[in-house]
């Protein structure tokens, strides 16, 4: 059997496909980038605001972007085991950029203790020796101790999940944002929103998929 993912972009203001783009790849997580690289040909700029849905989200892809000048509101899947029983999820673990090291809710302090490196991706991983003693340990871990995961580059990516990424000046222009979406029922439900922006924005449509989230 042989399957294709379509990726479409279309302007908000006009809904007129942009870009569009055939793969046989079944998953959404590899193409934000690529396409985003083609819409700007497209339009000859050198800014560009997405607005993707959740199956587009993927470190590698949003680092890429923010590099090529393209800014995504993009929602992070929260898929947390943790939270989904009832536990601490990883946003509950604070990162101090200044001592390298993550706050529990506890106030405890985990410190970097490993670095790996998994799909080309460096990885450090923090936690505690305390763990055993501490009197929240239920509503944390079933485990020995609780280990959080942070890629090198966690920081971008929690910009974007918390929508702290720096807005760029508005310049006059005639282009707006543009919204991709899932499916043609998604884009009927919530059309995108118009907002005027200096840099261009487009929507992608294809099925969605999930990338899970370690902590």
């Amino acid at each position: 059997m042989v399957g294709y993912n379509v990726q479409v972009a279309v302007d908000t203001e006009y809904h007129i496909i942009v870009a569009d783009e055939v793969t046989n790849v079944g998953s959404d997580r590899a193409q934000l980038s690529g396409m985003a690289t083609t819409i700007k040909t497209v339009l000859g700029v050198d800014h560009l605001d997405v607005v993707p849905d959740r199956g587009y989200f993927s470190g590698k892809q949003i680092l890429a972007n923010e590099q090529a000048g393209v800014t995504a509101a993009l929602p992070k899947p929260q898929t947390s085991r943790a939270r989904y029983e009832g536990r601490f999820g990883k946003p509950d673990f604070v990162y101090v950029p200044e001592q390298d090291v993550c706050r529990c809710p506890a106030g405890e302090m985990l410190k970097n203790r490993l670095q790996s490196e998994e799909r080309v991706l460096k990885i450090n991983r923090y936690w505690a020796s305390t763990c055993q003693t501490c009197a929240i340990k239920s509503r944390c871990t079933p485990g020995k101790e609780r280990r959080v995961s942070r890629w090198e580059h966690e920081d971008v990516i929690e910009a974007y999940s918390t929508g702290s990424m720096p807005i760029r000046p508005l310049v006059p222009s005639s282009r707006e944002w543009a919204t991709p979406f899932s499916s043609p029922e998604l884009n009927r439900a919530f059309p995108p929103k118009r907002c005027s922006t200096s840099s261009p924005t487009t929507s992608l449509a294809s099925s969605t998929s999930w990338e899970h989230e370690t902590c």
